[in-house]
């Protein structure tokens, strides 16, 4: 299989069969050659193969995500803070998990060509199990930091999931089987704060089970941590037995030769018609994500008097696994019919225009929730929480719409996994820095009683109103 032997990073790029002088052809009079590749690596999905890369797909965001429901009071339990401090320490923790799974992709890159990719994913989930586990039981903030940049040096899933689908499903099965691969992350999402949630403080939610148990009254999140890192293991284990290994065969010397042509069309990629606004919209997109991710987790649990909802821990899990749930629904059934009727560009107008409107609707939850004694703003509350859920998780189309304008974007076959790199790489630095900084606003806000505790939802109103703008600027080519 000819993309065996691409380098990880370059993993699904094709290799060039015709001249060079066709590597620059727009990729409109590409399509316009139907069938010149059909007949290429023809076959049928192995299912079994892609299950377990699925599953270990979903590991990424599940260890990422549990910890969302429970991190800022498990900060405040460690460390006896201020509620209105533990923002700050819960947006670098959360950010470490980016920075260090970020910095560490070139060293995966490189490790999975020389021990082979099944061996590098068994070790991402071995690592990401004891470094989930050690998390949970850690009892000071420096070891929250610690064992958090542990487990992000092993969350390489994502790397090494998408290679081994490029190389062991068939190419022209590659869509249905990357739509797969999508929907484990989205699941993953989901289940991460349902199980983060309701096993943070087991003592406290199920006395009659726990009550006992002086540990867990004494490391009330661990029993959190060792559930993620028994899910991680039992994919590790599973995939010892039933995942086939995948090995490139690279040719260093060969390598070496085309360094600079590799360069060289990089920057042809880079300099290309609406592919810099192309990712500009992209990186832009998942900075309204991942903020709004961070900032909802010490919004919900920071009192109403300072600009939060004051949910307790319970709460907080239900009300992110209802909009993980919703999100998975406008995903399997909104999304490809709306998609199928609008295109890709007028899907992200949409989502575009709603988030304004929906960053404002958080501010007025807690308007209301200041206003207890008004019954009308009580029954109203009831009314706007529900939409605000509704319309907040439809925003989540607007990923996978843009992963579709960079594949719409390349200027040809040869470029898509350049482009796809790229963008996952930037991916990565947003989600280093954006944890850490929206936090930090709404600490900051919540702290000093600016704009009532609302500033950082007024920073994503005005960042979100720049996505608007961007979004109209992508080119009117964009396909369904």
């Amino acid at each position: 299989m000819e993309s065996e032997r691409q380098p990880l990073l370059g993993a699904g790029q094709a290799s060039d069969s015709r001249p060079s002088s066709t590597a620059s052809t727009p990729r409109s009079l590409e399509a316009s050659a139907p069938g010149e590749h059909a007949k290429e690596h023809e076959g049928s999905i192995p299912w079994l193969q892609l299950s377990l890369l699925c599953l270990a797909r979903m590991m990424d965001p599940v260890v990422f995500c549990s910890i969302f429901p429970y991190i800022a009071a498990m900060v405040h339990h460690n460390t006896n803070l201020a509620v209105s401090d533990t923002g700050f320490y819960s947006g670098l923790i959360e950010s470490l998990f980016a920075i260090v799974q970020t910095g560490a992709l070139m060293l995966w890159s490189s490790l999975s060509d020389a021990i082979g990719r099944k061996e590098a994913l068994i070790c991402s989930l071995i690592g990401t199990a004891i470094g989930s586990s050690l998390f949970g039981m850690s009892t000071t903030l420096w070891q929250m930091f610690l064992f958090r940049c542990v487990t992000g040096l092993f969350g390489a899933s994502n790397l090494i999931t998408r290679t081994m689908i490029s190389e062991c499903v068939p190419r022209n099965a590659h869509a249905q089987a990357f739509s797969w691969l999508v929907f484990a992350a989205n699941a993953g999402g989901f289940v991460g704060p349902m199980i983060g949630g309701a096993l943070a403080d087991p003592s406290q939610q199920y006395p009659s089970l726990f009550g006992d148990s002086q540990w867990l009254k004494d490391n009330p999140y661990a029993l959190s941590g060792i559930v993620v890192g028994a899910i991680s293991a039992g994919i590790a284990l599973s995939s010892v037995f039933w995942l086939r290994g995948t090995q490139p065969t690279i040719d260093n010397a060969a390598a070496g030769k085309t360094a600079p042509s590799q360069l060289s069309s990089l920057r042809r990629l880079v300099s290309s018609p609406g592919v810099p606004i192309t990712l500009g919209v992209y990186l832009q997109s998942k900075i309204l994500t991942i903020a709004t991710s961070a900032i909802l987790a010490v919004y919900l649990y920071t009192p109403v008097e300072t600009g939060g909802a004051g949910l307790s821990t319970v709460h907080i899990s239900l009300y992110m696994a209802v909009r993980g749930g919703s999100q998975m629904l406008w995903l399997l059934l909104a999304f490809p019919f709306l998609n199928g009727r609008l295109g890709t560009k007028r899907v992200l107008s949409v989502v575009a225009t709603a988030w304004p409107f929906i960053f404002g609707g958080y501010i007025l939850m807690n308007v209301m929730l200041r206003s207890t004694s008004n019954v009308v703003h009580q029954w109203l509350w009831f009314a706007v929480a529900p939409a605000v859920v509704l319309f907040d998780s439809a925003t989540i189309m607007s990923q996978t719409s843009v992963q579709l304008a960079i594949n719409d974007a390349s200027p040809s076959p040869e470029y898509l996994a350049k482009i796809n790199a790229l963008a996952l790489v930037g991916n990565g630095l947003v989600g280093a820095v954006t944890p850490g900084t929206s936090s930090a606003i709404y600490a900051v806000g919540a702290r000093g009683d600016i704009l009532s505790g609302h500033l950082a939802w007024a920073v994503l109103i005005l960042l979100s109103l720049g996505f608007c703008l961007l979004v109209r600027w992508l080119p009117h080519s964009m396909k369904n």
